[in-house]
């Protein structure tokens, strides 16, 4: 059993737009999932600035009597937080002893012998923190050691900016794509506006009517116009020979 033509048939103007805009919704998903991941580095590079500042700040207040490191804060080390999230710091001596600050802060991370600073994410007290963490060289005795100051936020705060800097940027993506895909639209629409002229001229054709269509088509259609002409020129030979 043959299928029947009709059940066979298909539609280039569909074909068409169904491939763009698959390959527009495709590019709005990457362009997406790009603008996150640079909306999640800037906020990163933006608060991690806040951290290493506070930690150099108390790096700087770091001295040294004898073989006692004595700390006296700076208000300023941390003014420069908003509020929002907690915040937690240690100072640790040489020999990786709080000093002042959270005793277990540091427990997890490793003491430095560079000024740093280095940054990492872990869990404190439940909560995803992140640690900046800088060293500052003391003298004592002759001798050369470092002592090691962590200062850890929690990520509310941060993660609220990378949402807003996503959330602002998926707008114009959004509006984008949708004219995206009204130009393509458009664009089909004028692509097949002389196959729609040709039909016309077809069918508005009287029935003994076997002169050669003169239609302007593109590249494309001009051998199947060809083909068409040349088949009504031969058929109306032979209507005359009739």
């Amino acid at each position: 059993m043959t299928d029947h033509p009709a059940s066979r048939s298909f539609s280039i103007r569909n074909r068409i737009l169904a491939l763009a805009l698959a390959l527009l919704l495709v590019a709005a998903v990457v362009l997406i999932v790009f603008i996150r991941d640079y909306a999640d580095r800037a906020a990163d590079r933006a608060f991690d600035r806040l951290l290493a500042a506070s930690a150099l700040t108390i790096a700087g207040a770091v001295q040294v009597e004898g073989d006692q490191v004595i700390v006296e804060l700076p208000f300023a080390s941390f003014g420069m937080f908003s509020g929002r999230d907690r915040v937690f710091y240690a100072v640790e001596d040489p020999r990786g002893r709080a000093v002042t600050g959270y005793d277990d802060l540091g427990a997890s991370l490793p003491e430095l012998t560079s000024a740093g600073p280095e940054f990492a994410d872990t869990i404190y007290r439940g909560e995803l923190v992140r640690v900046a963490s800088v060293g500052r060289l003391t003298s004592s005795g002759g001798d050369a050691d470092w002592v090691t100051i962590h200062v850890a936020e929690t990520q509310s705060e941060r993660a609220a900016l990378a949402g807003e800097i996503l959330s602002n940027a998926i707008v114009p993506v959004v509006a984008l794509t949708l004219l995206a895909i009204a130009l393509v639209w458009f664009g089909i629409g004028r692509m097949f506006a002389p196959l729609y002229q040709l039909e016309q001229e077809l069918r508005g054709r009287a029935p003994d009517d076997l002169s050669p269509v003169d239609v302007p088509v593109p590249v494309e259609v001009s051998q199947l116009v060809s083909g068409l002409n040349a088949f009504m020129a031969r058929l109306g030979s032979a209507m005359e020979r009739v």
